[in-house]
């Protein structure tokens, strides 16, 4: 009798999972991982002889099985419920490791010598630890790409890369995924969540040397050499939130920020050092970085600008100008990468900052990609608001600004000085242009990932007098922005449109262009996760005891 029961217990257990793996809706896109999920592929004959269709649809299956996110998030909080946590839950460290710290013997003398000219380290108690895709209410799939200088739809083929376009290529010679390569940054340095509760913050290792920004520092060289003095270039280099909130029994696992930007400041030429590592070093106290997300918060942003300002020599708002608007119960992208459980439950505060008394109108040209995130067309320009309104609870809160990084961006404000900046940027840059609009005439914003024109023609039609680079450390220390704006240099302009000819009748697609986006839409392409390359063991030379290690917890498909 017994046995009877417990066949027919796992038969109905067997059937039920049957039943709602074949019946139940598969959803499209995860936001727990921030990625779009595989969808069915399409029928044909080669590729059901060769194999690739069913290889397809296998994929798909187990790809987007249903509640997944569900599925998954119960899974963490099981994990983390049995997982052992030394020491007391103030100091807790935890160690997310699946990538190698890799760096040249000869580099390690030159950090310790750099190190050793590096400022006071600011101590912080651990328990005081307070699209390219554009974000739209509708389907990215459903936008039509719109040819340069025509209203009408242009179809190009999905995998297709849209003729004269120019694209970024590594290296290697093989095609350039932005964010296949920034989030494989991350897997390969690291994750590190500290504290505890409310105040749990995830930080990310980063395994650079100062040989590793010398590439970067010679490229704005070129710049400088290539302008002359006719426009000013100044550096922004980012330090990472590990560098002023890692705890000491942690900081084997990552390496030391200041040499490397130090290294690269000392190596321009004509250029002008932003003291970003300083600026921010003196706010340690403030919420100048997330907890949550692997992004500066607005106010870093806020004083890192203030430093440009004065390099500059323009004037800057104080921060009493501007209307604080706060999105609540934000969650960003280090859940994601982390799949720690605990980020999730440690909801923070987007707060950002809109000027006030100082008009501005904004300017974009928006570039469609394929899902290999090559560019295939673009809009006309089209005028629409700075500030993208997001929902409290929105993980994709970071892309408030210009709603992400798909778009090249053109700001006129009230103030009126003769001087006109461009800034050249990755995502940390989306937060900065706004802390400006006082500053400068005019403000244009440029991706390194998603640019079409030639940047000697683009600086002289639009009159800029400033150039100001703003990147993360990661960005500085790989190759890819370096050879992106070496080919900004000679390149050919795909197309004529630009942001100083605002259309009278603009194509807008609705994921472009909406202001208010809801909480459950999907992050721009800045915050999402497409799926890592394989990665190699985390190295460590020593770690202390109290320091937990989960391995192998970096997922290769985010």
């Amino acid at each position: 009798m017994h046995h009877r029961i417990f066949i027919f217990i796992i038969g109905a257990l067997f059937a039920a999972i049957a039943v709602v793996f074949s019946f139940f809706p598969r959803p499209a896109f995860s936001e727990l991982e921030r990625r779009d999920l595989s969808r069915f592929p399409e029928f044909s004959i080669d590729a059901l002889i060769d194999g690739s269709f069913m290889e397809a649809v296998s994929s798909w299956f187990s790809d987007s099985e249903p509640f997944r996110d569900e599925l998954m998030t119960a899974s963490m909080q099981v994990r983390h419920l049995m997982s052992y946590h030394p020491g007391d839950d103030e100091d807790a460290v935890t160690f997310h490791g699946n990538g190698t710290v890799a760096m040249d013997d000869d580099d390690t003398d030159e950090i310790d010598d750099l190190a050793a000219a590096a400022p006071v380290q600011v101590a912080v108690a651990v328990d005081s630890l307070a699209a390219a895709r554009v974000v739209s209410s509708a389907d990215s799939s459903a936008v039509t790409p719109v040819a340069s200088g025509s209203g009408e739809g242009v179809p190009v083929p999905p995998s297709g890369v849209a003729p004269g376009i120019p694209q970024l290529v590594a290296d290697d010679g093989q095609p350039y995924v932005p964010a296949v390569e920034e989030n494989a940054k991350l897997g390969n340095s690291g994750i590190i969540i500290v504290g505890s509760g409310d105040n749990v913050r995830a930080l990310m290792a980063y395994g650079g040397s100062p040989k590793s920004g010398r590439r970067y520092a010679s490229t704005l060289n070129l710049y400088k050499e290539t302008f002359g003095p006719s426009v000013n270039i100044y550096s922004m280099v980012v330090p990472l939130a590990t560098e002023y909130y890692c705890p000491e029994k942690a900081r084997k696992t990552t390496r030391p920020i200041f040499p490397v930007i130090k290294a690269i400041n000392d190596s321009l030429r004509g250029v002008v050092p932003v003291d970003a590592y300083g600026a921010l070093a003196a706010h340690v106290d403030e919420p100048i970085f997330f907890r949550t997300d692997h992004h500066w918060a607005p106010l870093g942003a806020y004083y890192a600008a203030q430093d440009f300002a004065k390099k500059a020599g323009v004037p800057f708002l104080p921060l009493e100008s501007y209307e604080a608007d706060t999105i609540h119960r934000f969650v960003g992208t280090m859940y994601g990468y982390s799949k720690d459980i605990s980020v999730k439950k440690a909801p923070e505060d987007f707060i950002y900052y809109k000027p006030k008394g100082v008009d501005y109108q904004t300017t974009y040209v928006i570039y469609h990609l394929n899902e290999n995130f090559h560019i295939v067309s673009e809009t006309k320009p089209f005028k629409s608001s700075y500030f993208k309104k997001f929902s409290d609870g929105a993980s994709g809160a970071y892309c408030t600004f210009m709603g992400g990084d798909q778009c090249l961006v053109k700001v006129e404000t009230s103030t009126k000085n003769g001087r006109k900046l461009v800034i050249l940027k990755d995502s940390y840059g989306n937060a900065v242009p706004s802390f400006l609009f006082g500053s400068f005439e005019e403000v244009h914003v440029i991706d390194f990932r998603y640019f079409t024109r030639n940047i000697v023609d683009y600086v002289r039609d639009n009159g800029i007098t400033d150039m100001l680079f703003v990147h993360n450390i990661f960005n500085v220390s790989g190759s890819a922005a370096s050879s992106a704006y070496r080919r900004f240099l000679t390149q050919k302009s795909a197309h004529t449109s630009s942001p100083s000819h605002t259309s009278a009748s603009p194509a807008k697609p609705a994921s472009a262009v909406a202001d208010t986006v809801p909480a459950e839409t999907k992050p721009a392409l800045s915050d999402s996760l497409p799926p890592l390359p394989p990665v190699e063991p985390f190295v460590l030379d020593t770690l202390p005891s109290s320091v937990e290690i989960l391995p192998d917890t970096i997922p290769t498909e985010l």
